[in-house]
């Protein structure tokens, strides 16, 4: 009999696989004017369509100048509008999360914040301003394939390389 309302309440209480809470967070360090950032946009959107179901999706903009109206053009523009936005002008995700660059990914467990995976996206880039022109590796998406799959993603992760984010004082 409890399993029957069990099922029951689920069916019609609204709550769908959609509304569960998602073991992951991705907090991807963005600036609205790096080139690597933008570069870097298509491969953020295959991010979000392979693991948005098992992941939040967070942009931070740590940048000062960047406000909330360039964020929100940057990602309309970029078609990046399934990813929550997240205005760090104190830097405190910044420094939570030990980013160093823009673009840069940290993956964590969304229950306990244990980083699971930091750092480049695609190695797209050898040096800032320099583009790789042979086979693409995409570190966080095989991250990602791991996480999902329960497996560790192994240290060391691979350095970001992109735009360096000025600390505040």
């Amino acid at each position: 009999m409890s399993i029957f309302i069990s099922i029951f309440l689920i069916a019609f209480s609204g709550f769908t696989n959609a509304d569960a809470p998602k073991p992951l967070d991705a907090y991807i360090f963005i600036a609205e004017e790096c080139p690597i950032s933008i570069y870097m946009a298509s491969d953020l959107r295959k991010l979000y369509a392979d693991y948005g179901s098992q992941c939040n999706f967070h942009l931070v903009f740590p940048v000062r100048k960047s406000s909330k109206s360039t964020a929100v053009a940057f990602t309309e523009q970029h078609q990046l509008t399934g990813m929550s936005i997240i205005m760090d002008k104190q830097q405190e995700i910044v420094k939570r999360y030990q980013a160093e660059v823009t673009p840069e990914i940290v993956i964590v467990e969304s229950e306990t914040g244990q980083v699971q995976y930091r750092g480049r996206i695609n190695d797209s880039f050898f040096a800032p301003g320099k583009k790789k022109h042979s086979r693409i590796q995409r570190d966080a998406d095989e991250a990602f394939a791991k996480l999902v799959e329960h497996k560790a993603v192994q240290e060391p992760w691979p350095e970001a390389i992109g735009c360096i984010i000025n600390a505040h004082e």
